[in-house]
């Protein structure tokens, strides 16, 4: 304990020191000065250190006795931050000290609660003021006209680090840091040339402040706005179980036979969910094979008539049969999504992330979405759209496996609930379910079982165990031999198991790669990754520029027609502008007899007709292995390809984007392969030019979806042969960090754009110093054990508490609560529960006394309705009477204390695949709740290698 001469003594040296004179060091060098901490403000007696511990100004021009006074001030630093957060009672100690402090104080202002920081200054080279219009942001003062506003007690100074190192240092003041507490943080940290330092805060927080001359406030990366946008109508996937009196009961009552029945029952579902996501995709490739067939024989009777016959203008009959087929076609599939479920829209899969990383999403899993999805893309791909069918199916075996696994459904008016696999009904097992019919749906797509379940893994799945895993490659196994065994008998011999999936890209036999030529795949993948980036941002503009000036209905069906015609123009355009021939009668185990003789001669077919004139998985397939294209001809197609394929993603049309992402990447692939063979032919041989043409593909894929796991395997299963699957990896992982230097995946966009309430993986970057309590809503709505039956009505039709969720509370030891807690924690209740209590059942009066009428474990997990649509007809001794909670809430939420970090609190809200999450004291009361849009609305943008976080605006949309 210090003296009272040592202290007066420690103040002079202080004031001593801050009056010494700072000069820049040569060269622009930086020098700090430290402001003495005085403990005393923050730490009782007994925690204070002895004289000249803290007093210390590093002002030497000496390299190591720089780095000493580094080290002394990162203790001093960490004892001050650990002192400041220490003690529970911190707050009430400070205000004490302040005002029994300022009260002798004349200067010190009386009508501020609180005081900013005194931050330590950095010293620098005279630079010229910034331009007009440019404000630096204030946070960061000078120190003379801070020290007008502070008392002593106030004058808690931060140690800034410094070294000979050229890194860019940041120090970060944050006032109000907490409401209403009065506590305040000072945090210093490195900045480098990869990383930008956070551009906002979070809830109540300042600005950080960026002192480099590297990296000025106006050269800030600013996000467009409309990704600063989340939507609050969103709520989130409840998979937290309700371990209440009645789950209780039901456990009770269960013996071993039922829990073998459950297991059973799993595994029976994943087969059905396998089984029927097959029939989907094999129906979804015999429609589109025979109308493609037709419509295109169409065509190529009447344009070989009108080459025969040489009649003038009868070409033009083939173009406007073309342009009305597709027309019609896209008609009915965009109107069939438009009016019929929106849901069904584009490929589905940033809607089944988002669905599998907790989010509600109404409409996404209902036999009308599966309609629309199915028959949508169906006349998609037969109206000529730069779409496959891959993507669509993914989503359809999401919703197969939704359905089976509910095992009821209400239409027209009745319900058909057979209460067969009632147990399963849980949001955590349709989660697990979903994860297994998305998987079905890859497996079924392209005969890649083993791809289906890393592609759930990689893209959607947000919760894993290894026991889902055997189910899922069971289901995805099903699938695929569910495929393989319909289509080879529908193709005459059901024992020949030759279609393992809707796209094969054939067998890749007596090719090979030489390690020399891995630099070329290199700068493929860099291509690759560059015009992915791309057109990832070119969809980004056309998505805004739809969202402003496409918000009708029939403007939306009108524009997928106008594309429709646009395709067919363009591709009747090329083949008949284009007088490149081929061989008809070379590769007929690749081309069919599809395509037209157009200016060619008898035994030979026009270039483009050949990859026109059939399904865009045949010409995927020809791409890959014919070697006789020309080199005009392969960049008009990729160029064709690019932009219709960037154009039709993002219709009101069920539409995916691998095949003509994959075409794409082939026919500029194999350009380059064949260039390479006129350059170097002793190193690239003319029959190994497929091998660029597959390595051009997946690198295409690669940079628009930045999928690099589950990508490899797909493409080696569909290949049949692992010889590609090194060079296949090592390109995709260089097109994926190649691509997301610029911007986030197609998928990733879509959902940001949608303002979609996502959880990414892990917490934003340096923020372990942000509490629970700063991320939390403190308007929280409780109620009692015992509740008035109509104090719980009224609050159910407030339309100003649309809250999904109340605590149950009640007093401490029969007290009044302490201010600012709303008491003590002993339950849950969903709206959703309390509503079904109060309409489905009804309740019985009686002694004053409101009981539900008996209902099971089952009907009460079935509760979905979160509204009273009619006014209760209750009497005002009705309304009166009391219920009792206390049997259907949950006794055991998930909570967490006020100063958790933000980082653990969003382990656990990830991991655990919370719903809510209940910011409690250490007395354990209610402080407040943190749900998923507290934590979404925080959003790292990595762009250029410059790290951005931003905090969206929340928007009911």
């Amino acid at each position: 304990m210090l003296g009272d001469d040592e202290k007066t003594k420690m103040k002079e040296d202080n004031s001593e020191d801050k009056k010494e004179t700072q000069t820049p060091r040569k060269g622009g060098k930086v020098k700090f000065t430290v402001t003495p901490v005085h403990l005393e403000d923050v730490a009782g007696p007994s925690d204070r250190p002895q004289n000249g511990e803290i007093n210390q100004v590093c002002t030497s021009d000496n390299t190591e006795d720089e780095a000493s006074c580094d080290n002394e001030s990162l203790t001093q630093n960490s004892i001050t931050r650990i002192l400041s957060s220490k003690f529970k009672d911190f707050k009430k100690y400070r205000e004490n000290e302040k005002d029994e402090k300022t009260s002798n104080d004349p200067n010190s202002p009386q009508d501020k609660q609180k005081s900013p920081l005194l931050v330590s200054k950095r010293t620098r080279t005279a630079k010229p003021p910034p331009p007009a219009g440019k404000k630096r942001p204030d946070l960061i003062r000078e120190e003379s006209d801070l020290s007008d506003q502070l008392t002593t007690a106030d004058k808690v100074g931060t140690v800034v680090e410094t070294s000979n190192k050229p890194q860019k240092y940041v120090t970060i003041a944050m006032q109000d840091w907490y409401p209403g507490d009065g506590q305040g943080d000072t945090i210093t940290s490195a900045q480098s040339s990869i990383t930008r330092l956070l551009s906002k805060k979070f809830r109540g927080f300042r600005k950080y402040v960026v002192e480099s001359e590297q990296f000025a406030p106006e050269e800030r990366p600013e996000v467009l706005k409309p990704m600063k946008r989340l939507v609050t109508t969103y709520e989130g996937l409840d998979y937290e179980i309700n371990e209440n009196s009645l789950f209780q009961e039901y456990q009770n009552s269960l013996e071993y036979k039922n829990i073998q029945w459950q297991w059973l029952s799993r595994w029976i579902v994943m087969f059905l969910i396998g089984f029927c996501t097959a029939l989907v995709a094999v129906g979804v490739e015999m429609s589109v094979d025979y109308i493609v067939h037709y419509k295109f024989l169409a065509l190529q009777t009447l344009t070989d008539e009108c080459t025969d016959s040489q009649t003038p203008g009868c070409l033009a009959i083939p173009l406007v049969v073309w342009v009305v087929i597709n027309c019609f076609c896209v008609v009915l599939g965009s109107a069939l999504v438009t009016y019929l479920e929106p849901m069904a829209t584009g490929s589905g899969i940033p809607q089944v992330k988002c669905y599998l990383n907790g989010i509600k999403m109404p409409g996404l899993m209902t036999i009308r979405a599966l309609l629309a999805k199915a028959v949508g893309v169906v006349m998609s791909i037969c109206g000529g759209l730069a779409c496959g069918k891959e993507g669509p199916m993914i989503h359809s075996g999401a919703i197969v496996a939704a359905g089976i696994s509910q095992g009821r459904a209400r239409r027209c008016g009745r319900r058909y609930d057979p209460r067969i696999f009632k147990f399963l009904r849980s949001d955590h097992e349709r989660r697990d379910f979903v994860s297994a019919g998305a998987a079905a749906g890859v497996a079924a797509a392209f005969g890649a079982p083993i791809g289906g379940v890393l592609f759930s893994l990689e893209e959607g799945a947000s919760f894993w165990n290894q026991m889902l895993t055997w189910r899922m490659l069971f289901a995805s196994m099903t699938a695929t031999f569910s495929v393989n065994i319909i289509l080879s008998a529908i193709h005459g011999n059901a024992a020949d198991l030759s279609n393992p999936g809707l796209v094969s890209f054939g067998q890749f036999t007596d090719i090979t790669y030489d390690t020399i030529e891995f630099p070329i795949f290199i700068l493929m993948a860099v291509f690759g990754g560059l015009t992915g980036a791309l057109f990832v941002r070119m969809n980004y503009h056309l998505s805004i520029f739809r969202r402003k000036f496409v918000r009708k209905k029939w403007l939306k069906v009108l524009e997928a027609v106008v594309i429709a015609a646009v395709s067919a123009v363009t591709a009747y355009f090329l083949v008949y502008t284009w007088h490149g021939c081929k061989d008809s009668l070379e590769k007929k185990d690749i081309h069919d007899d599809m395509g037209v003789k157009l200016f060619c001669d008898y035994a030979e077919k026009n270039e483009f007709s050949v990859i026109f004139f059939k399904s865009p998985e045949g010409s995927l397939k020809g791409m890959l292995h014919d070697e006789n294209f020309e080199p005009g001809t392969l960049a008009l197609l990729a160029v064709y390809f690019y932009f219709l394929t960037c154009w039709t993603y993002g219709l009101s049309v069920s539409s995916g984007v691998f095949i003509p992402c994959l075409l794409t990447g082939a026919a500029w692939g194999r350009l380059v392969g064949q260039g390479l063979h006129r350059l170097i032919p002793h190193l690239v041989q003319a029959n190994n030019v497929s091998k660029y043409a597959l390595i051009g593909a997946a690198c295409q894929l690669g940079g628009i979806v930045r999928m690099t796991i589950s990508l490899t395997v797909i493409i080696i299963e569909c290949t049949g042969d692992i010889t590609f699957g090194l060079p296949i990896m090592f390109t995709l992982l260089i097109t994926k960090w190649t691509a997301d230097f610029f911007n986030a995946g197609i998928y990733d966009m879509h959902i940001m754009l949608g303002g979609l309430p996502f959880l990414s993986w892990e917490a934003p970057p340096l923020c372990y110093n942000v509490k629970a309590r700063h991320v939390m809503a403190r308007r929280v709505v409780t109620l009692n054990s015992l509740e008035k039956v109509g104090t719980m009505i009224d609050m159910l039709k407030d339309r100003k508490k649309r809250h999904s969720g109340f605590p149950v509370v009640e007093a401490i030891d029969g007290e009044k609560v302490k201010p600012k807690t709303y008491g003590k924690l002993i339950g849950f209740m969903l709206r959703s529960q309390l509503t079904y209590l109060l309409r489905e059942k009804g309740l019985s009066f009686s002694n004053g006394v409101a009981t539900p009428k008996p209902f099971s474990l089952q009907d009460f997990m079935d509760a979905k309705s979160r509204n009273l649509p009619v006014e209760s007809m209750l009497t005002d001794e009705e309304r009166e009477c009391v219920l009792d909670l206390k049997p259907f809430m949950n006794p055991s939420p998930f909570s967490v204390a006020e100063i958790a970090s933000l980082p653990k609190v969003f382990t656990l809200f990830r991991g655990l695949g919370l719903r809510h999450l209940i910011v409690v004291n250490d007395d354990n009361e209610v402080k407040g709740i943190i749900t998923r849009k507290d934590l979404a609305k925080y959003r790292t943008i990595d762009k250029k290698g410059k790290l951005n976080v931003v905090e969206l605006d929340m928007k009911e949309w």
